[in-house]
C-alpha cells in the first residue's frame, strides 16, 4: 500500500478541488452584477494629508471653522471614510451608512453662517440640530433616485411641525449650500459650487422657533461632503447697544450677496476701483487747471491753431486771425475740462468718505 499512499492523496486533492469550484458561486456573476454604488465611489485613488485644492479656502481667514476633508479633519467628524470623490477630485467625507457629526464646532444659532460643498446621495441629508431639547432641526435632504437633482429644504421646528420646500438643485451631484441664522429665522440658498459667492433672493426662509439654541453639523447616509465653513454673520454695533440691520427673517437684504468675505478676482473693490479713486484725487485737480488755463488763453490758442493752419499759404504769420465763434468754441471746451476735473476730484473724495 504505501507505494500507491501519494496517489491516492493527489487523486483526493483533486477530488476536493473540483468539488469545491462545483459548489462555489462563479466569479462572473459577482462581474456581471450591476453595480448600486454612486459614480464617484469609482475613484480609488488616495487622499494627500492636505486638501488645498477646495473652493471654499478664501473663507479660512474670516470664518470660524473652515476645512476641506482631507485627513488633517477627518478627526472633527463622528465617523465617515475620506476617499477622493469631490468635485474636482479632492477629499471628500463619505457617509455610506449611518451618520457623522461635526465636533470641532458648533453654529450660533443668532448670528451664525455655514457653507458646505456636499453631494446628498439617496436617502442622505445635511442637517444642522439645535442642541437644546427641542427637536428643531435644518436640513437638505436629497428627494428620489441618486444622482438626482431633486432636492428639498426641510425645518422641523421647535413646536413639532415640519415646513418642506422642494427645490431643483444645479445638478445631481455637489452643490453649495448655504445656511444663515437670525434669531430663530434660518434662510438657505442652494447654488453652482464654482459660483463661491451666493447672491440673489434665499431659495427658503424659515423660523425655527429656536432662537436661543446652537446648532450642530451632521451629514447622514448617504452623503458626501467636500468642505464645510461655520462663521459668524457681521452686525454693526449701535450707540445704544443694538445692532444696525433689518428685522430677523424680513428677507430685507435678500438681494445683497448672502454673506463674505468677497472671494478673490470678483473686481469688487478690486485695484481697479481703488486706482480710479486715488487717480481722481490727484489727477481731478490737473485736469481742471488744464481746463481753466484753455479757457483763459483760448484766444492766443485759437490764433496759434490758425496760425499753423496758413502755413504754405500767401497770408503773412502775423496778420492771421482766428474768427470770433472759432474763440467762443475754444473757450467752451476749456470750460468742459475744467467741469470734468472737478467732478473727477469730487466723485474720488465721495468715495472714500
Amino acid at each position: 500500500m504505501t507505494p500507491h499512499q501519494p496517489s491516492d492523496i493527489v487523486v483526493a486533492l483533486l477530488a476536493a478541488t473540483l468539488i469545491t469550484a462545483v459548489l462555489a458561486p462563479p466569479a462572473v456573476a459577482a462581474t456581471d452584477a450591476p453595480d448600486t454604488r454612486p459614480a464617484a465611489l469609482a475613484q480609488s485613488d488616495a487622499c494627500e494629508f492636505r486638501d488645498d485644492s477646495g473652493h471654499l479656502g478664501y473663507l479660512s481667514a474670516e470664518y470660524d471653522y473652515a476645512a476641506g476633508l482631507a485627513n488633517d479633519t477627518a478627526d472633527d467628524w463622528t465617523g465617515g471614510t475620506v476617499l477622493r470623490i469631490g468635485t474636482n477630485g479632492e477629499c471628500s467625507l463619505a457617509v455610506t451608512n449611518g451618520s457623522a457629526t461635526l465636533t470641532a464646532t458648533r453654529i450660533d444659532g443668532r448670528t451664525g453662517v455655514l457653507r458646505a460643498t456636499v453631494d446628498v446621495g439617496d436617502g442622505g441629508a445635511i442637517r444642522a440640530v439645535a442642541d437644546n431639547d427641542s427637536a428643531a432641526s435644518v436640513a437638505l435632504e436629497n428627494v428620489g433616485r441618486e444622482n438626482g437633482a431633486a432636492v428639498a429644504v426641510v425645518v422641523r421646528r421647535a413646536n413639532g411641525t415640519t415646513v418642506r420646500t422642494n427645490l431643483t438643485a444645479p445638478s445631481g451631484r455637489f452643490v453649495d449650500l448655504a445656511m444663515r441664522w437670525e434669531h430663530g429665522t434660518v434662510h438657505v440658498a442652494v447654488r453652482e459650487p464654482e459660483e463661491r459667492t451666493v447672491t440673489g433672493a434665499w431659495d427658503a426662509t424659515v423660523a425655527t422657533g429656536a432662537p436661543n439654541a446652537s446648532w450642530t453639523v451632521e451629514l447622514r447616509s448617504r452623503a458626501y461632503l467636500d468642505e464645510v465653513a461655520v462663521g459668524t454673520r457681521a452686525v454693526t454695533p449701535t450707540s445704544t447697544g443694538g445692532a444696525v440691520g433689518p428685522e430677523p427673517g424680513d428677507g430685507a437684504d435678500a438681494d445683497d450677496d448672502i454673506f463674505g468675505p468677497t472671494p478673490p478676482g470678483d473686481g469688487r473693490d478690486g485695484p481697479s476701483d481703488q486706482g480710479s479713486g486715488s487717480g481722481g484725487l490727484v489727477l481731478g485737480p490737473v485736469v481742471a487747471l488744464a481746463g481753466a488755463g484753455i479757457y483763459r488763453f483760448a484766444y492766443g490758442l485759437a490764433k496759434f491753431d490758425e496760425q499753423t493752419d496758413a502755413i504754405g499759404s500767401k497770408t503773412r504769420w502775423s496778420e492771421v486771425e482766428p474768427a470770433d465763434w472759432n474763440v467762443a468754441l475754444t473757450k467752451g471746451f476749456g470750460a468742459l475740462v475744467a467741469l470734468a476735473g472737478v467732478g473727477w476730484f469730487l466723485s474720488a473724495v465721495a468715495s472714500l468718505l
